[in-house]
């Protein structure tokens, strides 16, 4: 197992993360990444930059305006186009009612800093259950780190998509 790495170059992989979002999320209208994952992150030297924009999309769906055969088509599609572990509960659970929009990149840039952090991802064995309740544990090597920390994490693995943090 690699030795920990620190809570600050952590959190400037996140930073970093977070500033490419920010710009997608504050274009006219809004994009949303919705494959974000440790493999969509590439590293140049200290730099690091997000990649593979194939499921980018500026669609906000409110599952209170779509029919349900077109809710069932967009979760096919997120079925086929999206990562099931970094997906978060407003796209795999099509009865929560939730909006989903730009925060899905919250909920995968959460299970980024915790996967950073922990060596592991946060759903890696998963079941639709799991993720939507979000049932996960934080391992014994987060006292190597700050709650400040730790707390962020929750805060972006909230299954409230409008109760998480916006990428600003």
């Amino acid at each position: 197992m690699n030795s920990p790495i620190s809570e600050n170059e952590a959190l400037h992989i996140i930073k970093q993360i977070c500033l490419a979002l920010y710009d997608m999320h504050n274009m006219n209208p809004p994009v949303a990444h919705r494959d974000i994952k440790v493999e969509n992150v590439l590293k140049f030297g200290n730099v690091y930059k997000l990649c593979d924009f194939g499921s980018a999309s500026s669609e906000c769906v409110n599952p209170i305006n779509e029919t349900k055969q077109s809710m069932r088509d967009k979760f096919d599609k997120y079925e086929r186009c999206t990562t099931f572990i970094y997906r978060p509960p407003e796209m795999i659970d099509e009865y929560a009612n939730y909006v989903i929009n730009t925060q899905v990149d919250v909920w995968a840039v959460g299970c980024i800093l915790y996967t950073i952090l922990f060596q592991c991802h946060p759903f890696q064995d998963a079941q639709k259950l799991t993720i939507t309740s979000c049932h996960y544990y934080i391992p014994r090597e987060a006292e190597n780190y700050s709650m400040k920390i730790i707390d962020f994490i929750r805060w972006m693995l909230t299954p409230n998509p409008s109760q998480r943090p916006s990428i600003k």
